[in-house]
């Protein structure tokens, strides 16, 4: 039976390109989006993109990668760097979607788009794995990061009137032995469409210009997690696209471990929802009176 996440690799012939210095002819996987915009290219010049920063809004505004070297036989991060321009607008909040230390290099891609006028991003998710293949998180489980942004309500008219509201998603990984070494795709006043650019990693190429990673910011607190697992459940309630029931049961998973307490006789409904969940036991009445005691957020 297909897993929540299984879905449909798409690969194609790879592209003539101009080749970065340590790596091979690269594959251009399809970029999913829309048709609007102007082309862009963003090479790592060599080496892996561990993550993408992205500026978010309502949907996705602009991307960029974060680019890596890494020892090939200890896999340890050598050095990490936001390399080049944004491609997209300039308004919406940065966000970092990040590869571990253990599995640093993404491989593979869900892209989803909503639109009918003005069809863009709004919604990416990254699989990571070793730069050499050996090790790949399976696309059938859900992504090791990922950012979506709420469904377009289209019931007012105006603007929304442009977006449908079913947005579609696609899922392209790189070859086996390939991981990804840069994005493509095509943006303007929002990130319009993007797909990986793969790469078989050569080992540490010198990094050339690029920006700093901003320093991490305070883990989220209990109330903040809980927070954005209220506003899942309320806007994936009729959810029938897998990344959007995943993205809802990640969230209330960690609201529920990180809320404090775990008594069973606890007449917090939090702690009550949080003690049913662990169980297995129905849960939903209790949380729904949790979600109603949190501060507004």
């Amino acid at each position: 039976m297909r897993k929540a996440w299984q879905m449909i690799w798409f690969t194609t012939a790879a592209s003539c390109l101009a080749v970065p210095s340590g790596a091979t002819t690269p594959t251009k996987l399809p970029s999913h989006g829309g048709a609007g915009g102007s082309d862009f290219e963003a090479f790592c010049n060599g080496r892996i993109v561990r993550g993408v920063q992205i500026r978010v809004g309502d949907d996705v505004d602009a991307i960029r990668p974060v680019c890596a070297n890494v020892q090939q036989v200890t896999r340890k991060i050598v050095d990490e760097n936001i390399f080049g321009p944004w491609h997209g607008g300039p308004r919406g909040e940065p966000r970092l979607l990040m590869c571990p230390a253990d599995s640093p290099a993404v491989y593979a891609m869900s892209v989803g788009a909503e639109g009918d006028v003005t069809y863009i991003v709004n919604s990416i998710g990254i699989w990571c794995g070793n730069p050499d293949g050996s090790y790949r998180t399976p696309t059938d489980a859900p992504p090791d990061a990922i950012w979506t942004g709420p469904r377009a309500d289209i019931s007012g008219g105006g603007i929304w009137a442009r977006f449908s509201i079913t947005p579609s998603t696609q899922v392209h990984a790189c070859p086996p032995g390939q991981a990804a070494g840069g994005l493509h795709g095509s943006s303007g006043v929002w990130l319009d469409a993007v797909g990986l650019t793969c790469i078989s990693y050569r080992g540490p190429i010198p990094l050339g210009r690029s920006s700093p990673l901003p320093p991490p910011g305070p883990p989220p607190s209990y109330t903040q997690l809980c927070q954005s697992a209220r506003k899942s459940w309320v806007v994936d309630a009729n959810a029938t696209v897998n990344y959007r029931i995943a993205r809802r049961v990640i969230l209330l998973r960690r609201c529920l471990e990180a809320y404090p307490g775990g008594a069973a006789n606890s007449r917090n409904p939090c702690v009550q929802a949080k003690v049913a969940y662990s169980r297995g036991q129905p849960y939903e009445e209790p949380l729904l009176r949790c979600f109603a005691n949190l501060p507004p957020g």
